[in-house]
């Protein structure tokens, strides 16, 4: 099936229908199947650069950055009309620069996640930026991003965690007061929300009395042992 029919079906809320709407048909991915494969092989051969699909649930415990990331809103503008209006390139930028300056994992929390054929699709495009994810929120049900989040933060207990996301998820009370930025829509993440993300992270680690230097260790052990088939 197409990624948009696996994901816009009846139960899921408007926002999946809306982001399964971004997703390429089979017909339009350029050799996701192979881009895939390649993504896998790389992230066993690196332990500097952030590209394995997802790590072992073991080596999920204790990060120490973790970014939660929705994808629409965030990475190019709501319901682009044409693929190559996906993953804007200032936006792609800036969550590279995020990474690289924060040392942080991605962990997906956009609707994405929830389908293979999405999430092999969105690793190729973030594999082009030296980017990846290690792990995605549980689906609870719809509307339901914040406990979400805040079920994988439980869990796996990361010291510092911010969520970016188009939608006003603090609205739905303060568990994430001071660990939430959120996009215009329409432009995606800018530096003004990239810095906030930074200004975020450092306060927490300040607060936890830690350096706030880059932090590395923790990224690289989750990638080098990853599992190459988790998308």
């Amino acid at each position: 099936k197409r990624p948009t029919q696996l994901i816009a079906q009846p139960g899921f809320a408007p926002r999946a229908a809306r982001e399964a709407a971004c997703v390429p048909s089979r017909r339009g991915m350029t050799d996701v199947a192979s881009a895939a494969a390649q993504l896998s092989k790389l992230s066993l051969t690196s332990s500097k650069k952030q590209l394995n699909p997802e790590a072992p649930a073991a080596h999920l415990t204790n990060l120490e950055v973790v970014l939660f990331l929705d994808v629409d809103g965030v990475l190019h503008p709501p319901n682009p009309k044409h693929e190559r209006l996906q993953f804007r390139r200032s936006c792609m930028e800036l969550l590279r620069e995020v990474v690289q300056e924060t040392g942080a994992t991605i962990v997906l929390s956009t609707t994405w996640r929830l389908h293979q054929d999405a999430r092999k699709y969105l690793a190729a495009r973030l594999a082009e930026y030296g980017l990846g994810f290690v792990s995605r929120t549980p689906s609870i049900a719809q509307f339901q991003r914040p406990r979400e989040i805040l079920a994988w933060v439980r869990k796996y207990s990361p010291a510092t965690w911010v969520a970016v996301d188009d939608w006003p998820l603090h609205e739905d009370g303060n568990q994430l007061a001071g660990h939430f930025v959120q996009t215009k829509a329409r432009f995606g993440l800018q530096q003004d929300t990239a810095d906030k993300i930074k200004a975020l992270l450092r306060q927490q680690r300040e607060a936890l009395g830690q350096s706030t230097e880059r932090p590395s260790g923790g990224i690289a052990a989750a990638l080098a042992t990853a599992l190459p088939d988790g998308v």
